[in-house]
């Protein structure tokens, strides 16, 4: 429960939607999440670094203990447990059939657009307010984005990489269609981001920032599953 609302919260912000890209891609996130105490477990702050890679059909995201591969060309996503070695199939015909009605979570995205902007690094940047809410879960989150529109990238890639994410969380898929076209409020590349999450009377701050950007080659190989890891179910991942 914790592991997905805290993957919730991170996965809404990083919505892109910028004009297509000549070359391969490649970004470098650093994240910083502060020490909190939840359901009376005490999770201690903790940073990482999230890379992600993007060519013409391929998208992988790199963080310390897993990885998500998308093949457009196979029309399958992979999730990748590190210390398991192990991996979930999702099929991206799934996220297509997240969008048809189902059971309404109460989960409500509000993105609202401000005319403050500034320079972060070397980008200019529009601030951007959002909120989500999980009806009847005690459950909110209140983000500040700043994004960019000088960072060129496929809209329709990305888009289908996010909408896949988040389809493969059952917190989200019902309420995947009215969320995607939220978050296309959000013009260009989230640049910096900090968020407050309220979980059951606690709060958890985290925050987020793109330390680089940089078109070239992928390295080979990349988008293929690494030898040795075991297929496991979706149900095995929410026991």
């Amino acid at each position: 429960m914790k592991k997905s609302i805290r993957t919730l919260a991170v996965i809404l912000p990083v919505f892109l939607f910028m004009s297509a890209a000549r070359a391969d891609v490649f970004m470098k996130e650093k994240e910083h999440t502060d020490a909190a105490t939840v359901m009376g477990q005490t999770m201690p702050a903790s940073e990482k670094i999230k890379s992600i890679w993007m060519t013409a059909d391929k998208v992988r995201s790199d963080e310390p203990e897993a990885s998500v591969i998308m093949r457009m060309d196979k029309g399958l996503l992979y999730i990748l447990q590190h210390a398991q070695k192990s991996y979930m199939e999702v099929p991206l015909s799934f996220t297509a059939a997240a969008q048809a009605p189902a059971a309404d979570l109460g989960i409500k995205v509000t993105v609202t657009p401000t005319a403050e902007k500034k320079k972060i690094g070397t980008w200019e940047c529009k601030r951007y307010l959002m909120k989500m809410e999980m009806g009847g879960m005690g459950f909110a989150t209140e983000s500040e984005i700043w994004a960019t529109e000088e960072i060129k990238i496929d809209p329709a890639l990305y888009a289908k990489f996010s909408s896949a994410m988040m389809a493969a969380n059952p917190m989200l898929a019902s309420s995947l269609q009215s969320m995607l076209e939220e978050m296309k409020k959000i013009k260009g590349v989230q640049v910096r981001s900090a968020t407050s999450v309220q979980m059951m009377g606690q709060t958890i701050k985290s925050t987020s920032e793109l330390i680089e950007f940089r078109e070239g080659k992928a390295p080979e190989g990349i988008f293929e599953l690494p030898e040795g890891y075991n297929k496991k179910s979706m149900m095995d991942d929410l026991n």
